[in-house]
């Protein structure tokens, strides 16, 4: 490392993206570097952490400190033996680590009853995901992590009225009028563009009901990203946005493995400034 300070940025408020802050920015202050930790995320201050806030937060552990034994094995299991192996074996081997260490900035672990499906036993952050995400945050902000808010909004509000370059007095919701947005916008937009400028402003609400997600980035044990089965320098990814799973999701695992391979993309990011 050259000395000079090192920015890291961290997309998302959830469970990976808080992991993945606050176990960098603790990496770099055990080290003693100079390492500024910021964490974006496109939703306001008050709407953000995505699922994270409004999950049970089930994690399929025995207990707070171990996994069944059978763990990997189910895991490949779910997945018809197209996973990989090594991925699941460090989330198995991580798992306990990283609910102690979470257990230790201040969140409180139960195995709850669980009524919803039989199953692997289960614990939980007492609360759900709301007060984890509420915690970790907290923790975060002490550990020097800066959150910007709204980042996504204010660009994408931008960008749209600057290319809504037509005449607004054309508008006319009975008919495609030709009043387009286009240049940088895409998709462009056909008719009925006017910028979002003068108040009131409606919106109306939209809500998803995904229970859980395939496809996505790969990426390894140490959260790097791949492509074609090399890590690209420099990025790491974990929680909903990577793959691993094909044809079921298996109980109680998208928030374990968001907070174990968050925890790991931080340090690694954190190592990766190092070797600079």
């Amino acid at each position: 490392m050259n000395g000079k300070p090192i920015d890291i940025i961290v997309v998302g408020q959830g469970a990976a993206g808080l992991a993945a802050a606050l176990s960098a920015a603790e990496e770099a202050r055990a080290r003693d570097l100079p390492v500024a930790v910021s964490l974006i995320d496109k939703a306001s201050a008050d709407e953000a952490g995505g699922n994270t806030r409004w999950t049970p937060a089930y994690m399929r552990m025995a207990a707070p400190d171990r996994v069944e034994p059978s763990f990997v094995h189910d895991m490949l299991e779910a997945t018809r033996f197209q996973g990989d192996e090594s991925y699941f074996a460090r989330l198995a081997h991580d798992v306990p680590a990283t609910v102690a260490w979470i257990a230790a900035h201040g969140v409180e672990f139960h195995q709850p009853t669980y009524y919803l499906a039989k199953g692997p036993p289960r614990i939980q952050p007492v609360g759900g995901g709301a007060p984890i995400f509420r915690q970790l945050t907290r923790v975060a902000q002490e550990a020097g992590v800066l959150f910007r808010h709204a980042c996504a909004a204010e660009g994408l509000v931008a960008a749209y009225n600057a290319a809504c370059t037509g005449d607004p007095a054309r508008f006319d919701p009975t008919r495609c009028e030709g009043l387009s947005a286009g240049g940088p916008l895409v998709p462009p937009k056909s008719n009925w563009a006017r910028a979002i400028s003068e108040p009131p402003f409606l919106a109306w609400p939209l809500v998803g009901g995904v229970a859980y997600t395939f496809g996505g980035l790969a990426t390894d044990d140490r959260a790097r990203v791949l492509r074609g089965g090399a890590p690209i320098p420099g990025l790491y990814a974990a929680g909903e946005i990577t793959g691993h799973f094909y044809a079921t999701a298996p109980n109680a695992v998208s928030v374990l493995r968001a907070f174990v391979f968050g925890r790991i993309a931080g340090r690694e990011a954190v190592a990766s400034a190092l070797r600079r």
